[in-house]
Formats: C-alpha cells, structure tokens, sequence
C-alpha cells in the first residue's frame, strides 16, 4: 500500500492514477475516498497533455497569463497534482494524484516520482 507519511503525509486519503498513451495502466483509490475523485485525475492529466507541463506548473503559467483558453476549459484542472514523465521529448506517463490541498498533491507526485526515477 502506498505509504504517505513517507512523504510528512500523516493518512492523508489520495487517489492514484497512471496512464501512458492515454491508457490508464494502474489507479489506486484509498479506502475513504470514491470515484469522485477520477474527474479530477483525467482534468489534470488533460491539463498535462495540453500544456506539456505539470499541472501546477500550469496553474502558475495561466494566472501569469500563459494559455487563456485553458482559464474556462471544462476538460481541465488547473491545480497540483498531474505529473508528466518524458522520453525523447516526448509525454510518455502522467501520474496523478487527488485528494488533499492541490500544493500537496503536487509534491506527492513529484517527491514520488523523482524517488521512484532514482531507483532506476
């Protein structure tokens, strides 16, 4: 089981969800949370693909005034949490995490993520 305390999350409950070429290849929903939380994985990777960003690096770049048509875009969440990983330039994954403040989601997903690439 994933194990946020790791991360100085003390039994936070998150949705986990993974895709590569748009497939979704592993989710994970705690106990606690429900599928409630699916529509704000897929705006956040949408967010990921249309920017070729984090979503919070996008959240960032709109309210300094980069990608307008994402501000009222229904198909995205422009909030922490969608995480891209490249190959020769390329998205190839998005991990995406759900369920507490947006800034926590985010370093979730990076501090796992950049943990996880280490080990490789």
């Amino acid at each position: 089981m994933f194990n946020c305390e790791k991360y100085g999350k003390q039994k936070e409950l998150i949705a986990i969800r993974i895709y590569m070429d748009d497939l979704v290849i592993f989710q994970y929903i705690m106990e606690g949370r429900d599928a409630g939380n699916i529509p704000w994985l897929e705006r956040k990777a949408n967010a990921v693909k249309k920017t070729g960003m984090s979503s919070i690096e996008a959240f960032y770049a709109t309210n300094e005034g980069k990608f307008p048509e994402l501000k009222d875009d229904p198909t995205v969440a422009l909030y922490g949490g969608g995480y891209p990983l490249y190959k020769d330039e390329k998205i190839i994954c998005i991990v995406g995490v759900s369920g507490m403040a947006h800034e926590d989601d985010a370093k979730l997903v990076e501090e796992a993520v950049k943990e996880y690439l280490e080990t490789k």
